[in-house]
């Protein structure tokens, strides 16, 4: 029996130890788990500066946080409102700081500027209404086209001539442009007509590609260019044109 509680004692005594160790292991690691957390906290050359002194790091992370603790508790001071001793009084603003020069003291609205044609504010362009608008400057173009072909007529000198002629083509260019635009949407207003008359009637809706738009616009040119005689003069620049374009693939001659 005293062997028997001798041993007892002995392992109790073991366990009692391996616990102790195992407590200061798990104490260590959470020491170092800490120390190297604050380590990651400190800046590279903090620790440069640390390592040239020879001192602890842990000196270092103290300061930082006792640094941190008093620009904590400055801004929680300098936070406070400034108080007055009755609500109908203005507030007593502190001597120690300097008044900036320029103060609103009422806020000025500043007008922004902004595009019409980009604007939603303007609203939705109306093609047949601006044409009514603005139609007097179509006839402003034909009169300033025949001032200047008559200007033409009587200048002289080449340069000045071959300037004109230039601003001449330009406009001539600018005129085409919009009746060829302007007959195209008449066009389409036309086909757009003749398909609301035909649902009316019964027939099922039906919208053209633009394919078909593109011939109908190519046999309204090709009729109009006959009725006025300048169908031939139109197919041969477009030969001509056609065959410069083919003339670039064509094979040089070699070099000798």
């Amino acid at each position: 029996e005293g062997e028997d509680e001798g041993e007892d004692e002995g392992e109790d005594e073991g366990e009692d130890e391996g616990e102790d160790e195992e407590q200061n292991e798990a104490q260590v690691r959470a020491e170092l788990k800490k120390i190297k957390k604050d380590l990651k906290q400190i800046p590279f050359e903090v620790l440069e500066m640390l390592q040239e002194d020879g001192t602890t790091p842990t000196s270092a992370i103290d300061t930082n946080s006792k640094r941190e603790r008093e620009g904590n508790e400055k801004k929680k001071k300098g936070s406070v409102a400034p108080k007055r001793a009755n609500k109908n009084r203005p507030v007593e603003m502190s001597s120690k700081r300097p008044v900036g020069r320029y103060r609103e003291v009422v806020p000025v609205h500043a007008p922004k500027s902004r595009d019409p044609r980009f604007s939603s504010l303007s609203g939705s362009l109306n093609r047949n209404l601006f044409e009514k608008a603005y139609g007097f400057l179509d006839e402003y173009r034909s009169e300033e086209v025949a001032a200047l072909q008559k200007q033409i007529k009587k200048t002289k000198n080449s340069a000045e001539k071959e300037k004109l002629s230039e601003s001449l083509q330009k406009l001539q260019k600018v005129i085409q442009k919009n009746r060829s635009e302007k007959t195209q949407r008449e066009r389409q207003q036309e086909m757009k007509r003749t398909e609301r008359d035909a649902v009316k009637k019964g027939k099922k809706p039906f919208f053209a590609k633009k394919s078909a738009v593109r011939e109908a616009e190519l046999i309204s040119k090709y009729q109009t260019l006959k009725s006025t005689g300048k169908l031939d003069k139109f197919m041969e620049k477009r030969r001509k044109k056609n065959a410069s374009k083919d003339h670039r693939w064509m094979p040089g001659r070699p070099v000798a």
